[in-house]
């Protein structure tokens, strides 16, 4: 049987859902599916705790939320399918709730749960009355919950989008994909549409206010309607429809940067608002040429490659995602994450006409010899077959000029015959400055749309034209970092980072171990500020992606831009990390003299599994004169199987050199014994 598990909102009872249960009791369609009574959650709740009950307390948000989640075990335990609906207040109880489970590793309880349905629920908190709110119930832990931008909300809602709404499809201790239905009332004047949809790729309206919504009068009203629609899904085991779109994805799930919160906000509206949406967008010349484009191929013409290349966080996603939106809002759209998963795609035959290829920061899936291999694929689909659109970003230096340069051996060939095909393959190149009318026509957007996100902006970028970065927060990302240690990142976290930056400059394409950053960072680390925490590079690197250190402060810039991205290949497996793209390019010009530090170079060697890689960081060890750990890397990488045995050049420049398989060595040579060596 399946279960329907009410919640009610702040200054309520289980009793509001008295008039709701009882039509759902007497719907011949649901009798067969429905449990009869329907449970009826509840908690306590209040807007001022009586007086004459000193010891009594109204309890938080997390307290109510814990007794839910004895609630779905124990009296709720009986049922195969769950269906939660929270009206108001109600569905941040369950929302935390599905991030208390999640956090105890009882994930894959949570498969059970067919659908949440949340009505007026403020997601990102309510402006209604909150100054006289804080003056007369201030004492109210609920209440706090509910004022816009709550500390322990965000975060909930944060677990909630990725280890929820793009969960893998596969329940894991740590994650389990529930749909979730979000719907505003037309006239409700407590939650607005905003809030109640947050970071949710879709929301609905229904008839009513933000307490009529909730109290549907017969099996005819919409509200009743659609919950029952909901109700017949999940007895049918039926979940989301498995076709993505880039509407039903949203920008999150597609990688588009936020603006954030730039800490206020104009005219009254809320900064916690603001920052769960997206800014008005503003087309420009290349957004024209982009979506005319994109038509053409999805409308049944010769397929494309359309490559979007430009320095970091000038907002080509962005402008994918736009174009998407606005000329195939309904196209079916495939992400891969890795160079196996687009070969898996492409041998799959699993690509229609009509479909979108989404291949955000495409050098991810093109080095190498399986980029290779996927290059050559792809070339051939899109030869093949009409009505594809493969859509990209890429960086200009270095990507895209090294994998379109011919140099000896020819390791990018693929790759460069796909990107620079003459028939299907696109590029274009995304302006790193707004100027001219553009300039005029972002302050026409900023002052209609009332959005102080997009002001800043422009103030921030009027000297050098580097409007849409500071948009990002990239620039001020960037300025924290070369503030250098000890100021808006600890020691310990800049050494971590540093490692990171460094790495990834010398030719670690992969995500990066914790290991192998915690090796770096602690050999450069200044012994006073080595840690007696044996898990302090744990620690430091969830500060750095997730924004928010133990303590509670933040290396989060607006509330948006991390230094680093937590990543990981499957769930469950620990996570890996790379560092924010903006810091990446930017930093690579400042440190292209560094050799790197001798404890990175150890642990490299150490912990660079992939063969590509160590081909790679072997080149780059070799032309800074670190012979034998060349050697090393490249002994490993053959032994590893790869394709191509390293060429280097030896002296004069057309002098090229063949590095032979020589024997592995048990042990690293220190650095300092191989410095100058020729």
């Amino acid at each position: 049987m399946l279960g329907i598990v009410f919640v009610h909102g702040i200054n309520s009872s289980p009793s509001m859902w008295d008039a709701f249960a009882d039509l759902l009791a007497h719907d011949p369609e649901l009798t067969q599916i429905l449990a009869e009574p329907t449970p009826r959650f509840g908690y306590a709740t209040g807007l001022w705790r009586p007086w004459w009950r000193p010891l009594q307390v109204i309890p938080s948000i997390t307290t109510a939320a814990d007794s839910l989640k004895e609630y779905l075990t124990t009296e709720a335990g009986r049922y195969e399918g769950l269906v939660l609906v929270g009206h108001s207040q109600g569905g941040l109880v369950i929302q935390r709730c599905l991030v208390r489970l999640l956090s105890e590793g009882r994930g894959r309880e949570l498969a059970r749960i067919r659908r949440v349905v949340l009505l007026a629920t403020p997601n990102t908190g309510s402006q209604l009355a909150l100054a006289a709110r804080r003056a007369l119930i201030r004492s109210n832990p609920q209440e706090r919950a509910l004022r816009p931008y709550d500390e322990l909300m965000a975060d909930t809602l944060r677990v909630i989008a990725l280890d929820v709404i793009y969960a893998p499809s596969e329940p894991s201790d740590r994650s389990c994909r529930i749909p979730f239905s979000i719907y505003v009332g037309e006239q409700d004047g407590v939650v607005t549409r905003a809030s109640a949809q947050a970071m949710f790729p879709e929301a609905a309206a229904l008839p009513g206010d933000h307490f009529s919504i909730a109290r549907p009068t017969s099996h005819d009203h919409r509200t009743y309607a659609t919950v029952k629609r909901l109700l017949l899904q999940a007895a049918r085991g039926d979940r989301d429809p498995p076709v993505k779109t880039a509407t039903s994805l949203g920008p999150a799930a597609l990688e588009v940067h936020n603006a954030g919160d730039i800490a206020h906000a104009a005219s009254g509206r809320a900064a916690a608002e603001l920052e769960t949406q997206l800014t008005a967008y503003l087309p420009r010349a290349f957004d024209a040429e982009l979506r005319n484009v994109l038509s053409l191929a999805l409308a049944g013409g010769p397929s494309r490659l359309v490559m979007l290349t430009g320095e970091s966080s000038t907002g080509k996603t962005r402008a994918l995602y736009e174009a998407l939106l606005e000329g195939a809002p309904q196209a079916p759209l495939l992400r891969v994450t890795d160079t196996a998963d687009l070969l898996l795609l492409l041998e799959s035959k699993r690509i229609p006409s009509g479909c979108v290829l989404w291949l955000n920061e495409a050098q991810r899936y093109l080095y190498g010899a399986g980029g290779e291999r996927a290059a050559s694929r792809l070339h051939n689909l899109l030869a093949r077959t009409s009505g594809i659109a493969a859509v990209g970003t890429m960086w200009s230096k270095p990507y895209w000029n090294q994998l379109t340069a011919t140099s000896e051996g020819d390791p990018h060939g693929q790759a460069r015959a796909l990107l620079t095909h003459p028939q299907f393959a696109i590029r274009i190149q995304v302006p790193t400055h707004v100027r001219g009318e553009d300039l005029a026509a972002w302050q026409d957007l900023a002052d209609s749309t009332d959005d102080f996100r997009l002001r800043h902006a422009l103030d921030a970028g009027a000297s050098d034209g580097r409007v849409v970065q500071h948009l990002s927060g990239g620039p001020e990302l960037l300025t924290a970092y070369l503030e250098g240690p000890g100021e808006f990142f600890t020691p310990r976290e800049h050494a971590l980072l540093t490692a990171a930056l460094d790495a990834r400059r010398l030719g670690h394409h992969g995500p990066l171990t914790a290991d192998l950053l915690a090796e770096a960072a602690d050999g450069d680390l200044n012994p006073r500020h080595r840690s007696s925490d044996g898990n302090w590079a744990h620690s430091g690197l969830q500060a750095l992606a997730n924004g928010k250190r133990n303590d509670g402060t933040t290396t989060v810039i607006r509330n948006a831009l991390t230094a680093m991205t937590a990543v990981r290949p499957r769930s469950g497996a620990p996570p890996a990390y790379e560092p924010a793209d903006y810091l990446d390019q930017h930093t690579r010009r400042m440190r292209a003299d560094r050799r790197g530090s001798e404890a990175l170079w150890a642990a490299l060697l150490k912990h660079t599994p992939d063969r590509e890689d160590q081909a790679r960081l072997g080149q780059a060890a070799w032309n800074r004169g670190l012979r034998t750990i060349a050697i090393h890397l490249w002994n490993r990488s053959v032994a590893a199987g790869h394709p191509i045995t390293p060429l280097v050049r030896l002296g004069a420049p057309d002098t090229v050199g063949l590095i032979l398989p020589c024997p592995v060595l048990d042990k690293v040579t220190p650095l300092s014994l191989v410095r100058g060596r020729k």
